[in-house]
């Protein structure tokens, strides 16, 4: 993640950026390579399968529960491990680290993160909404309601651009 001078936060991607434009949305590997952080990589991405923005959803959601949890969703001690979790798991419940975390939430972390591509949300700005909806902010007076985060997304280049 980048900031500007005004704290604006870029999401942005230097090395495996994917151009979907060019048609040739089935190679994501180099030399029958996989390559990808495995942290974040999709089930799609796994099986060589074709990608679309949904497999950067997938990342983002794995990202969002990591912030709010200060973990990694998944940890096995080997690749092979790691991978079949992607495969083959849900998420853990975003409770188990953060007991303070409404359920409702879990939810928005799960469609992020759904296996199935169809599954996920259709865009980035549909997750954003969801999200917004659901995150707790005390607002001081021992209440909780919705979070009001001014973000915004905008495509720039191969890269999210999330505004505060």
């Amino acid at each position: 993640m980048l900031l500007d001078e005004e704290q604006n936060a870029y999401l942005a991607d230097f090395g495996i950026a994917k151009n979907l434009e060019q048609g040739n949305s089935h190679s994501i590997t180099e030399g029958d390579a996989l390559i990808g952080s495995l942290a974040y990589i999709s089930p799609e991405q796994i099986l060589a399968e074709p990608v679309k923005p949904q497999s950067d959803i997938y990342c983002l959601g794995i990202m969002l529960y990591e912030m709010l949890t200060g973990h990694k969703p998944f940890s096995e001690p080997t690749h092979i491990a790691y991978i079949q979790q992607h495969l083959q798991e849900s998420l853990p419940s975003l409770q188990e680290h953060n007991p303070d975390l409404p359920m409702v939430l879990d939810n928005v972390i799960h469609q992020a993160t759904a296996r199935s591509i169809d599954d996920r949300f259709s865009d980035v700005p549909a997750l954003l909404t969801a999200f917004q909806n659901v995150m707790p902010v005390n607002n001081g007076a021992g209440s909780e309601a919705p979070i009001a985060v001014p973000l915004c997304w905008q495509p720039c280049s191969s890269s999210l651009f999330l505004e505060r």
